[in-house]
């Protein structure tokens, strides 16, 4: 079986094999290609994404082709990947930008797939994080006359949308992970085909431990925070409380540092949403207790997620978030916002929810788990336990993954026949 992927970033070793940076994002596709590859034989996988090249460029890494295609001026090359590639079935992995719609409108939709990543359209009404425009534009920086505002997120996420919608209509199967996605696939397209498919985590995460003897205590560790919908600023505002009865919790967040001032690059590159939460650091005394850690590859989040007493997963809106994923799958104790997909992941006792907005709420659930050593341990075999069963072993994923493949070609053939 010939698969072609689409992706929207390319995946980390195209970029080393091209002399990039490689993202830290995209490691568990370039984990899933490779599992994929070595569990099915008579599968070729090929992967298709932008980058700085001036011409379609086809290139040989680790055994799979890749296609790099320009940043622009894209005409035609999807024909030539499929006059040379011929695939089978055209996996289409996220809905966010309109590679996966430029094949279908040149080469058509027959053989095509989509994954579902994140839903732009309904999380533009989320991406403010719950904080008032009038309150944002205090903290206006350089960034925001030099570049599309902070404060235009919503509608640019609302345009990105359409293109969602598009492909909903356009296509005929979705592969998505939680309740959230398929009924918002549902609203949109009543008649598509919905697989459930989990997806794989990066490798370091399958073999941690976090145990509660060895973590730092009253250590909170947060994966990202650059964008408003990503929740810093309601970890933030819930630290009075929880200060109040531990007087030395930190926080340690991970992703790129937005804070940094040092150059005049990163001066350019100082955000309105940095400034505002630089400005609630200072307000609520929090400089003592707060660590930007910047960019972590796979072993560091590791180490992290190790030493931290509480993983908090705090956004305003998410489908499946790899990182409370890799976070249960370490039996680190977790916490999530009751919001998107996140609540998929509270099952049996997994996670602690609360509500975004009441974080009275998420204190409270930090407290509880700094003060209890007994429910520490409970959620952590119980994120452990779910997040072994709904990520399985690396080679059933390899597998559920194929046979899902198969399955959709399959139907693809009936329905063509018909």
């Amino acid at each position: 079986m010939k698969v072609l992927w689409i992706t929207n970033i390319p995946l980390p070793d195209t970029c080393r094999a091209m002399g990039w940076d490689a993202p830290v994002t995209g490691g568990w596709m370039s984990a899933l290609a490779g599992f994929l590859t070595g569990a099915r034989p008579d599968l070729e996988l090929a992967v298709a994404s932008t980058g700085t090249v001036g011409e379609l460029v086809e290139k040989e890494v680790g055994g799979i082709r890749r296609f790099i295609l320009p940043q622009a001026k894209r005409s035609g090359c999807w024909k030539a990947i499929q006059q040379s590639f011929a695939p089978e079935v055209i996996h289409i992995h996220g809905t966010e930008y309109a590679y996966g719609l430029e094949w279908i409108r040149e080469c058509g939709n027959a053989h095509a797939v989509v994954s579902i990543q994140g839903l732009v359209e309904v999380c533009a009404r989320y991406s403010l994080g719950g904080i008032e425009r009038g309150e944002l534009k205090k903290y206006r920086t350089l960034q925001d006359y030099l570049r599309p505002s902070l404060l235009k997120l919503p509608q640019r996420m609302a345009e990105q949308g359409r293109l969602e919608i598009e492909y909903m209509k356009t296509c005929g199967h979705f592969i998505g992970r939680t309740e959230w996605d398929r009924v918002h696939l549902w609203a949109v397209n009543p008649s598509a085909k919905y697989h459930f498919g989990n997806e794989m985590l990066r490798e370091p995460f399958y073999h941690a431990r976090w145990t509660r003897s060895e973590c730092e205590p009253h250590t909170i560790f947060l994966s990202q925070g650059a964008a408003p919908l990503k929740g810093l600023h309601q970890v933030l505002k819930a630290m009075p409380l929880i200060l109040r009865e531990f007087p030395d919790t930190k926080i340690r967040l991970a992703g790129g540092n937005i804070f940094s001032r040092k150059t005049l690059r990163e001066k350019l590159k100082f955000s309105l949403y940095a400034n505002y939460i630089a400005s609630l650091i200072k307000r609520l005394g929090l400089r003592e207790h707060f660590e930007a850690l910047g960019l972590c590859p796979p072993e560091r989040m590791v180490a992290e997620l190790k030493r931290c007493n509480v993983f908090i997963c705090p956004s305003s809106i998410e489908n499946s978030p790899n990182s409370l994923g890799e976070a249960q799958r370490t039996g680190v104790p977790c916490i999530g916002s009751y919001a998107g997909g996140v609540p998929d992941f509270a099952a049996d006792g997994a996670a602690l929810l609360y509500r975004f907005e009441e974080t009275e709420m998420l204190a409270d659930h930090v407290c509880s788990v700094f003060r209890s050593p007994e429910l520490a341990e409970k959620l952590s075999a119980a994120a452990a336990k779910a997040a072994a069963e709904a990520a399985a072993e690396a080679e059933r994923k390899a597998t559920e993954n194929t046979r899902l493949l198969a399955e959709i070609v399959s139907l693809m053939k009936e329905n063509n026949a018909k």
